[in-house]
């Protein structure tokens, strides 16, 4: 679980780059040292709700944003038809799992892999099909 620092280190660093602003900007719009706004950036410094607030109203964003834990959209994973083959191949036979191919699933949302695991199931019990 990430902690509140972590939180707010990244999305800092979120913000300051879809605003497209230094952190030598944003010391200056909060009034506060660059080198205090680097520390609270790269989570070596705390900061009070008064320097949370005067960040969020520096970066026009509401204080929620820079301390709520970041959605992430699942990562695609793209395989190529040799990829494929070589997964069918490789989890069809055995029983474990070879490291890079448990990489890979490990990546891939529950629901592509559910499907996956049927569609193997099904060509292992019919090769034709």
């Amino acid at each position: 679980m990430p902690t509140f620092k972590d939180i707010l280190t990244k999305n800092l660093q979120r913000i300051l780059r879809e605003k497209k602003l230094s952190q030598v900007e944003l010391a200056q719009k909060v009034g506060l040292s660059y080198q205090t706004i680097n520390a609270i950036i790269k989570g070596r410094k705390g900061l009070t709700s008064d320097t949370l607030s005067k960040l969020a109203e520096a970066l026009e964003v509401e204080e929620s944003e820079l301390i709520a834990i970041p959605k992430q959209a699942p990562e695609r994973v793209e395989l190529s038809k040799e990829q494929w083959e070589k997964l069918i191949q490789q989890t069809s036979n055995v029983s474990c799992v070879p490291p890079d191919v448990e990489r890979v699933l490990a990546r891939m949302p529950e629901k592509s892999r559910e499907n996956l695991f049927h569609t193997l199931r099904r060509i292992k019990h019919d090769p034709k099909n």
